[in-house]
């Protein structure tokens, strides 16, 4: 699922991956919450511009599965 992150879209926007790892922050996921309702964003750490040894923000994406 995430892997379009790290294949397509980093390499299109010439960013660096910062020193943390990709984690995930499930929104909504529950036992009442139907599978096709629930949503996760997921948080991918950049460096900052340039690139230094300085992390930036993480960057969110929200990915809808279908």
């Amino acid at each position: 699922m995430v892997a379009p992150l790290f294949t397509e879209w980093l390499p299109a926007r010439e960013e660096k991956l910062g020193d943390f790892p990709l984690f995930f922050h499930y929104v909504n996921v529950g036992p009442d919450v139907a599978e096709h309702e629930m949503i996760t964003d997921v948080y991918l750490p950049l460096r900052r511009w340039p690139h230094t040894a300085e992390p930036s923000d993480a960057i969110q994406a929200r990915i809808c599965v279908q």
